[in-house]
């Protein structure tokens, strides 16, 4: 999965489950949901992720494992925040912190700190989710977890981004970077480079933004993470259109609204940029020319940028 195999993951797991549960070992069939949950996230299906997450947490609280629950929680959570059930994560998470601070989870607590620090990013609570990814922050230091560490740094980032301050983001954006890319996550890899061409994009530096865009799109190409790549060209085209090329920046803007990978937030960067490119410019100027951009081709586009 962590390989972008994760096609070749799913019948393997799928056979795993269907054999534990021919004997009956439920602990195993956790096992088995919780890795096609995640197998599906990266597939990009989050309510059928959500789905193998929910009889996870079924199981758990039937068995009354509190790590398994705590797991299958934070787990559910992550695809709700992508499928924008910022409320109903919230609560869960909150649910999920208690548990795992009872059972001392240092690294479950980090990793529940984050999700929940997105689920109120997301309902514009930012004064909340900064002590939140502090203290994960801190936890993946003392305990050496480079992959929350990473990710707690990015959603800082992010914040910091959105206050405007776009130096001090970038900062935090090549922290994350340096961090995956020293334990050799692909996926953090790839959405880290994004960042900080996102940054860069804001700073007015094209050429470096550019240059992490590029590797980001080739990144998640070689992964098969079409959400990344299709993010990362968001930016690509607002480079685009600050040379002059507006109306390709448009029809590219279309394609990747129209796309059936591109997630919640990088609905929210094009409307972003929009505002950006012109004033009075909003999803109703897209679909203008989204007719055209539905016949751009993804990889067509991809190897022309690269």
């Amino acid at each position: 999965g962590d390989l972008g195999r994760s096609d070749e993951t799913a019948p393997i797991l799928e056979a795993c489950l269907a054999y534990f549960r021919h004997t009956g070992n439920k602990t195993q069939i956790m096992a088995c949901l919780n890795a096609l949950g995640i197998t599906q996230r990266f597939i990009g299906n989050e309510e059928k992720a959500a789905d193998y997450f929910r009889a996870q947490l079924e199981i758990a609280r039937e068995l009354k494992n509190r790590h398994e629950e705590a797991t299958a929680l934070n787990n559910l959570c992550t695809a709700m925040n992508v499928m924008e059930n910022f409320v109903e994560a919230e609560q869960m998470l909150k649910e999920c912190l208690v548990i795992r601070r009872e059972l001392n989870d240092e690294a479950g607590v980090s990793s529940t700190l984050i999700n929940l620090g997105v689920a109120l990013y997301n309902q514009g609570r930012d004064a909340e989710v900064k002590p939140l990814l502090y203290e994960a922050i801190e936890i993946s230091r003392r305990i050496n977890q480079p992959r929350n560490l990473a990710g707690a740094l990015g959603n800082l980032g992010g914040i910091l981004k959105r206050e405007g301050q776009y130096g001090e983001a970038l900062k935090l954006f090549m922290q994350g970077l340096e961090t995956h890319r020293n334990t050799g996550y692909p996926y953090g890899i790839a959405i880290a480079l994004d960042n900080v061409g996102t940054a860069y994009y804001y700073l007015g530096n094209e050429r470096e933004a550019l240059y992490y865009l590029r590797q980001s799109i080739r990144e998640a190409r070689d992964i098969k993470a079409d959400f990344i790549a299709l993010d990362a060209l968001v930016w690509v085209a607002g480079i685009r259109a600050r040379n002059g090329e507006r109306q390709f920046a448009l029809e590219l803007l279309g394609m990747i609204h129209h796309h059936p990978k591109t997630d919640p937030e990088t609905v929210q960067n094009i409307e972003e940029l929009l505002s950006h490119m012109a004033v009075g410019m909003n999803l109703k100027s897209l679909r203008v020319v989204e007719e055209t951009g539905k016949g751009l081709d993804l990889s067509t586009v991809i190897n022309e940028i690269l």
